[in-house]
């Protein structure tokens, strides 16, 4: 099967599980809303018979009400990722067609002197770069542009392949793993952040009457 109709079929797929999910939303919102409709009702209702069963009612309905909004947030997150996952498939049938600008170029990239980045467009407007990415994160873009500006040696070359032939089957994979990183992108700032917080002292453990917490604030 060659790549357009893979991804024509992926398409087809997603849009029919988002059609599905959006369903599932308007569903339980109007459920959503009978519950507290139902709640309100219980106390018109139960009042006449004893304030116990009004409260057993109220609990339950709104135990309910809690496990709705669950399942919504749920939902909605599912339909977000969907939504990615259809803006990847939108992408590539792009590139397939010979449009690559939807990617970043990696212009900021380019060192000011090398030896063939310039000669060859290996960063910036329908460049290697773009042709070539799929990063999320600035790390991976970075990771990309330092393969890119420096050749691998024979063993790096056979590892990579190696690495290329395992993913190639897992489509599936690698845009749930691709969409994850839209939805989250991992700037080098967060990067710098978290490591500046792991190497800060650790302040906490000099107090040694407060190391209790840890067993019950994991």
């Amino acid at each position: 099967m060659d790549p357009k109709t893979v991804y024509l079929k992926r398409l087809d797929d997603l849009k029919f599980q988002q059609k599905k999910l959006l369903k599932l939303k308007s569903f339980l919102g109007v459920i959503r809303f009978g519950s507290i409709a139902a709640i309100i009702a219980a106390f018109y209702l139960l009042w006449s018979i004893g304030m116990i069963w009004v409260i057993i009612t109220a609990i339950l309905l709104l135990f309910i009400f809690i496990q709705l909004v669950y399942k919504d947030l749920a939902n909605k997150a599912a339909i977000k990722h969907l939504g990615l996952l259809i803006a990847i498939n939108e992408d590539e049938l792009k590139a397939i067609n010979g449009e690559y600008f939807q990617f970043r170029d990696g212009a900021e990239y380019l060192p000011k002197e090398h030896f063939y980045a310039a000669d060859i467009d290996i960063f910036g407007h329908a460049s290697l770069f773009q042709f070539t990415n799929r990063t999320t994160s600035d790390m991976g873009a970075a990771q990309l542009a330092n393969w890119l500006l420096n050749p691998a040696n024979h063993n790096e070359i056979l590892e990579r392949q190696q690495s290329v032939k395992e993913i190639k089957e897992k489509m599936l994979w690698r845009q749930d793993i691709q969409a994850f990183g839209k939805e989250q992108n991992i700037q080098l700032s967060t990067f710098n952040r978290l490591m500046a917080w792991l190497h800060e002292p650790t302040l906490f453990l000099q107090f040694i009457h407060w190391q209790w917490l840890r067993y019950f604030l994991p």
